[in-house]
């Protein structure tokens, strides 16, 4: 095989390796070229792709969390009314309706949430929601609005207020630490 110049029979130069297939060859490593550039990027938006898949995930996660502590802030503050007050029943209905709410909003959040850690804090706060219920339809059964045991019923609402929101807090930071978007991770 002679890459430069062969002679033929007759005397002519013929042609040449490279001349005959240097186009072939240039062609072959444009190609190569192309399908690694083209391997890369595909790569490159399949990675781009599955993390934004993931922001947006943590992203609606982050949204349950805060609908849930939206919540429990409506529910304490209707609570706080119905234990200052001195008229219980004013008050029932509204702190009912809020206590509804946020167990619509803990089992939405604990629908989309699959992290062990904030299923456990989602569980304590359900507890604290289930102790909260506890004493409401304690008051509803008494139906109490001035004298004897008023005093002792507020002050277990007012317990459980403060288990809901001790609960609620440790949900507010374990969701900050482990829902941060992926860029945030890789800049930290």
């Amino acid at each position: 095989m002679v890459l430069l110049a062969s002679t033929v029979k007759d005397g002519t130069t013929g042609p040449t390796f490279l001349s005959q297939y240097g186009p072939l060859i240039a062609a072959l490593i444009a190609l190569s070229g192309a399908m690694v550039t083209l391997f890369v990027n595909v790569k490159r938006d399949d990675t781009r792709y599955r993390d934004q898949r993931e922001d947006d995930y943590r992203r609606d996660q982050r949204i349950a969390i805060a609908d849930v502590a939206v919540a429990v802030h409506n529910l304490q503050a209707e609570c706080e009314l119905l234990a200052n007050d001195g008229h219980w029943r004013n008050h029932l209905d509204s702190a009912d309706a809020a206590k509804g709410e946020l167990l619509n909003k803990l089992t939405v959040a604990s629908l989309l949430i699959h992290s062990r850690n904030l299923q456990g804090v989602l569980d304590d706060v359900y507890r604290a929601w289930e102790a909260v219920d506890k004493v409401l339809n304690e008051i509803r059964s008494r139906a109490v609005s001035q004298g004897e045991g008023r005093q002792e019923l507020a002050h277990s609402l007012n317990r459980a207020l403060d288990q809901l929101a001790d609960a609620a807090d440790v949900l507010h930071t374990q969701a900050f630490e482990s829902l941060r978007p992926k860029a945030a991770e890789r800049s930290s």
